[in-house]
């Protein structure tokens, strides 16, 4: 009986969470329409002007990204000694889209678990490979932004003008937030100090005693990946080519709707989307939705104009999330019968 109520409770927690996301994200977008709708028209109207060609190439940016994600997902499993073919790994990446803008980006990371599990892979592992490839995704493209930001300051310091000290405080935050966890991950000392922690702030309070115990069993079961994966030779640089290879996809979409075949535009808008993406994980947000648009319309605003940085956001956001998730809705059904059931 006692089971049962608190079964329920859980439940209408999760409920009114899900409500609190789906109304963050509708006041979001009611803001960013209501402070952009005199660019909406003018941005729709850039959109159909967009070529074939450019078209053709955001589909197969967001193509390209996927089959780079289900490379880096059917690599780690085999080091966990489970045989995921690629196709399987395309498979995964396609279903977490989906669940992802099911959820409003809460429930990618149980999706890829699940998947994973059911293609044979035991569910600790899975839980490794979901954190490891995250954790990888994480430091590429801290990298990836810290390096732009480093590398072409001078040509975008024109572009970030007076946020250029915002810019390098917001990309400082990410490096430690990334060099923290991987300190945490690959150093026991460290670890078991941050479990002596946990131990402390669980004894406060009852009611977060379950909590910390999770953390302390994470940490630890993270820390037995980690080194699982580090025992495989080059499997750390493999992670970093495949991640750079998938991230650059998306960061060639302001380029192939809007370069114009200009070489010099691709590295800079490459470069501050790189910039943008490590911004934008810093500010905490569901999903990240509407922390990676509003640092696009700053970035961009200069750049391409305003009218044309709302449709870039708008284009961008069907590549990496709408289409994706479309597909990843397929590839649910596909499955239906082998994974789901």
């Amino acid at each position: 009986m006692q089971q049962g109520k608190r079964a329920r409770a859980i439940d209408a927690k999760h409920r009114n969470k899900k409500w609190l996301k789906v109304g963050f994200i509708l006041l979001l977008f009611g803001i960013a329409v209501f402070r952009l709708w005199d660019y909406l028209w003018e941005s729709f109207r850039e959109i159909a002007r967009i070529s074939v060609w450019g078209k053709i190439g955001m589909f197969l940016a967001s193509t390209g990204y996927m089959l780079m994600e289900g490379m880096a997902v059917s690599r780690l499993a085999k080091v966990f000694h489970t045989n995921l073919k690629w196709r399987e790994g395309v498979g995964c990446a396609y279903y977490c889209s989906f669940v992802r803008v099911m959820t409003f980006g809460g429930g990618a990371g149980a999706a890829e678990i699940y998947y994973l599990s059911k293609k044979g892979m035991e569910p600790a592992h899975a839980f490794d490979t979901t954190l490891i490839q995250y954790l990888c995704q994480k430091l590429t493209v801290t990298i990836l932004g810290a390096g732009s930001l480093i590398f072409l300051f001078k040509s975008i310091e024109d572009v970030i003008g007076k946020y250029k000290y915002y810019f390098v405080y917001g990309v400082t935050i990410a490096v430690v937030i990334i060099v923290a966890i991987m300190l945490v991950l690959l150093s026991r000392r460290i670890a078991e100090l941050l479990c002596v922690g946990l131990d402390r702030i669980g004894e406060k309070k009852a009611a977060w005693k379950n909590k910390t115990d999770q953390w302390k069993e994470q940490v630890m079961l993270s820390q037995k990946g980690v080194k699982a994966m580090l025992g495989e030779k080059g499997i750390l640089a493999e992670m970093f080519v495949w991640n750079t290879l998938k991230y650059f996809c998306w960061f060639s979409v302001p380029f192939l709707i809007y370069g114009e075949r200009n070489m010099g535009f691709w590295y800079i808008s490459a470069g501050l989307m790189a910039v943008a993406t490590v911004m934008a994980s810093v500010i905490p947000v569901p999903g990240g939705y509407g922390a990676l648009e509003f640092m696009q319309l700053l970035l961009f605003g200069s750049v391409l104009g305003r009218a044309r940085a709302v449709s870039m956001v708008i284009l961008y956001r069907v590549v990496t999330t709408i289409l994706p998730a479309f597909i990843g809705g397929g590839v649910a059904a596909f499955y239906k019968r082998r994974i789901l059931h």
